[in-house]
């Protein structure tokens, strides 16, 4: 009994707030985006569809929640959560995002709102 009560409380401890997806509410991570958080950066993004063959990418929320997931709880790579795809891609991304200046970007317009 007193094992499920912690596993219940460990559970419940890791989630801070709630999004919407497809319409339905779903629980976040501690160190994901809010929706809030979310509407300031999504349009700092690149497109998620760019028509190129292949399989397709998670898409940019994933991907940025995943670099924010790491960048806040210093985490090594073999530990990287399983929501957020392989830790690979995420990394591909990453490096992609910095290498067009678009992490950059976000970063002072953010920090330009924080200073308002």
């Amino acid at each position: 009994m007193k094992i499920k009560k912690y596993t219940k409380y460990l559970f419940i401890a890791s989630f801070h707030g709630k999004i919407k997806k497809n319409g339905a509410a779903i629980m976040l991570s501690r160190y994901e985006l809010t929706d809030q958080e979310w509407e300031q950066t999504a349009s700092l993004l690149p497109q998620e569809k760019t028509g190129k063959p292949g399989r397709p990418s998670k898409d940019n929320r994933t991907m940025f929640n995943g670099m924010v997931w790491i960048a806040r709880s210093g985490a090594l790579r073999r530990d990287f959560h399983e929501r957020y795809g392989p830790w690979n891609s995420v990394y591909s991304h990453f490096r992609k995002w910095i290498d067009d200046g678009i992490l950059d970007n976000i970063f002072r317009v953010l920090s330009l709102e924080a200073e308002l």
